[in-house]
């Protein structure tokens, strides 16, 4: 990772990234490898890799860098604290977190893959 020099990243956000690191690796890009970046990893209730998997990832003491924000799979809505989801229709649901689609539905965006054209 390497946040310097011409054409560097202003900022880095991602969409239902798993932590990939212990808390030396998440100090390490914070500090040293992306010291001036900003780092968002937005999530969601409803991703299954993440809900089936930050149980493990919290044994083996896993950490994010930067900082973890909740949205909405469906709408274009950042939830900031814990009492911020009142304003959304989904406030109070725990979605099921099973279907792989789930893990690409950000904000009311698909963002996993597709298919190429003409297929």
């Amino acid at each position: 990772v390497e946040g310097r020099g011409s054409g560097s990243v202003s900022e880095l956000v991602t969409f239902g990234g798993p932590r990939i690191g212990d808390g030396a690796y998440a100090k390490y890009v914070n500090v040293d490898a992306l010291p001036d970046i900003p780092v968002m990893h937005l999530v969601h209730d409803a991703d299954p890799i993440l809900a089936n998997n930050d149980p493990l990832w919290d044994r083996i003491g896993f950490e994010r860098s930067g900082i973890e924000v909740c949205c909405d799979p469906h709408l274009p809505q950042l939830y900031v604290g814990e009492d911020d989801r009142g304003g959304s229709p989904n406030a109070g649901i725990k979605f099921p977190a099973w279907n792989i689609l789930d893990h690409c539905k950000y904000l009311g965006v698909y963002v996993g893959p597709r298919a190429p054209l003409g297929l």
